[in-house]
């Protein structure tokens, strides 16, 4: 009798055990699914062919757009707006070509920093020009870029080398570099490269803070 009640104790004991498991990771799995994504906690007030990704970044300062151009028209002359609850921020977007990206860094305004998951956010793009441009065809340079990260200190160098394969001088060459950590930005910029030169070398190098990532994108966006 007693040995068939100690083995009631140790099945409730092991029934007590794995519900308590389950619990916790019901719980974790319920945390997880409150914190909220970005895109969630923003409308967007954007063309069908424009694709967008959004993220904040650098301690939730700067708010990352990344809009692809998937129609058949190049936009020259665009002007992105982010509406907050209680303020707005214009940011101009100069020869967004199709099928190209662009990238957009909005300033968040240091009131809102603290609450900015809180916010009610809506991103409109307004298309002031569009159609054909005389700027420089990239696409080759695209087809070949070379980078390579490197850790100095509290920083993250990308030296980016290429050769312009073009038949023109190039005055200025444009391009983002995003860095991504489970599908995420982490971190993201614009740089330039001024006066190359047809068929010669180039380089160039940009730091970031030390972020952990592990993908990055380099794209050049459009020359002249």
């Amino acid at each position: 009798m007693m040995k068939k009640f100690n083995k009631i104790l140790i099945i409730i004991a092991i029934i007590l055990v794995f519900l308590g498991a389950t619990l916790l990771i019901f719980k974790h799995n319920k945390k997880d699914d409150n914190i909220p994504n970005e895109e969630s906690l923003i409308n967007f007030n954007i063309s069908n062919d424009i694709e967008h990704e959004t993220s904040f970044i650098s301690n939730n300062t700067y708010l990352v757009v990344v809009l692809k151009n998937n129609s058949n028209t190049n936009i020259i002359k665009a002007n992105l707006k982010v509406n907050f609850t209680s303020e707005e921020v214009n940011e101009e977007i100069n020869m967004f070509l199709k099928d190209n990206k662009t990238l957009v860094l909005v300033k968040i305004p240091d009131n809102l920093i603290n609450n900015i998951l809180n916010e009610k956010i809506k991103i409109t793009l307004d298309v002031i020009k569009e159609g054909n441009t005389n700027i420089i065809d990239i696409s080759s340079l695209n087809k070949n870029i070379k980078y390579n990260p490197s850790l100095s200190n509290e920083y993250i160098n990308i030296n980016i080398d290429g050769n312009n394969t073009t038949s023109k001088d190039i005055k200025l060459l444009m391009g983002n570099i995003i860095m991504y950590k489970n599908n995420k930005i982490v971190e993201a910029k614009t740089f330039g490269i001024e006066n190359i030169k047809s068929k010669s070398n180039f380089s160039k190098v940009v730091s970031f803070s030390n972020v952990d990532y592990d993908k990055i994108e380099v794209y050049y966006t459009f020359a002249y």
